[in-house]
């Protein structure tokens, strides 16, 4: 099917007939991605120009396998070589399954990447102009580099990484915590009372700050950090010029700082100017660049609990302008499973703009594409098994209310 006779096609035909050198025009079939049914996507199904198709033959990716593709202006995709990789390339060889090199965590910054793999070997490449690969320099990496947290033999396992837009942190499972990177905004949580403490780290440092207490999550924002403590209690630094870092005024954190009035928290979250907290009792805090958190009045200078229609948050995540909250209960199937084949059923609710978009979901095999009632894609979500799908709706707000 192509594109019938329309403006492009009449500014051609007058081209031609006054000699103008005529425009170029795309005039590719169309695909109508609002018929699209929903269901699971095959990645080999994606179609690749002639400049991002591999020459290699075709083949089956093992389990376990690492796959990273987009843009790779930096080496970010860990290829060896500068350049965009399509989805179908993306294999990292480095990290062969069969060899037992499974990678087990795993995290994107701005422009660079960093894993680590079930023997708690970490790896990064990518951009490393402010020292986010933590390799002791400041030099680009195309091919994933191990970097060590200390010298140190006998660690614990690392729980958990996360990226910034150039700074990094991991934590393990003792609590203790490192970062490196850029730290202009003092984002790294180092002791502001050293000289020259807001320099690039260029090799992962202990944070003195949490000695003695233990940090089980780490998440970060463009320029800011935020801190989960075992206790519940979160703390914040760096960039607070939208109020991201929920102190109550827009000024800058050169050092941790513990949040007053939210505590009982399990999970944190940062959008590139925004911050997310779900409690264990299931409410969900905002605070930082408004819209974002699902406000057009203004930024949100401290943590605020939001009103969505749904209790029981268990999980956050944060974009550059949106914000997704899941929510989780006890369901019932339709139909009588097996005693082991009860599970959850779980809504996704994504804040974007000021307005909110909700869709009760169920576990399924299958990567299941969600559209609004408009026909615009709005999430693409990975399901183990589906019981219910109900369609987008959008909603307006309730009020945001101090508690």
């Amino acid at each position: 099917m192509y594109r019938p006779l329309r403006f492009e096609w009449f500014v051609y035909l007058i081209s031609r007939l006054l000699s103008i050198p005529p425009f170029k025009f795309n005039l590719r079939p169309l695909v109508n991605d609002d018929k699209l049914p929903m269901g699971s996507m095959d990645l080999t199904d994606i179609e690749e120009n002639d400049q991002t198709k591999s020459s290699e033959p075709s083949s089956c990716v093992e389990d376990g396998s690492l796959l990273v593709w987009g843009s790779g202006e930096f080496g970010q995709t860990g290829q060896g070589r500068v350049g965009d990789v399509g989805v179908t390339e993306g294999l990292v060889a480095e990290f062969p399954p069969k060899n037992g090199a499974r990678v087990k965590l795993l995290a994107c910054g701005a422009s660079h990447s960093i894993v680590v793999t079930v023997d708690n070997e970490v790896y990064a490449w990518g951009n490393g102009h402010s020292g986010q690969l933590g390799c002791g320099d400041k030099e680009t990496r195309l091919a994933p580099t191990r970097i060590h947290l200390t010298d140190n033999q006998d660690l614990p396992d690392v729980a958990g990484i996360t990226c910034g837009s150039r700074h990094s942190f991991a934590w393990l499972t003792n609590g203790k915590c490192y970062s490196f990177g850029n730290n202009y905004y003092a984002q790294l949580a180092y002791n502001f009372r050293i000289q020259n403490y807001k320099e690039n780290q260029l090799r992962p440092t202990l944070l003195e700050m949490f000695v003695h207490r233990k940090v089980v999550h780490v998440a970060c924002g463009d320029r800011h950090t935020l801190f989960l403590t075992q206790e519940g209690r979160v703390a914040a630094c760096g960039n607070n010029a939208n109020g991201q870092l929920g102190t109550g005024e827009p000024s800058d954190m050169v050092c941790p700082k513990m949040l007053d009035g939210l505590e009982g928290v399990s999970c944190i979250a940062c959008g590139s100017y925004h911050s997310l907290a779900a409690t264990g009792a299931g409410d969900l805090y905002v605070w930082g660049s408004g819209k974002p958190c699902g406000t057009r009045k203004g930024d949100i200078l401290a943590p605020t609990r939001l009103k969505t229609r749904h209790a029981n948050i268990v999980m956050v995540a944060g974009g550059c302008s949106h914000s997704l909250a899941l929510t989780e209960h006890p369901s019932i199937p339709s139909q009588s499973p097996a005693p082991e084949d009860v599970f959850m059923t779980r809504s996704i609710i994504s804040h974007h703009a000021g307005l909110t978009f909700t869709t009760d979901l169920c576990i399924c095999t299958q990567l299941t594409r969600v559209w609004s009632r408009r026909g615009k894609l709005m999430a693409a979500v990975l399901q183990v098994r589906t019981i219910k799908h109900d369609p987008w709706f959008p909603s307006s707000l309730g009020p945001l209310s101090q508690q």
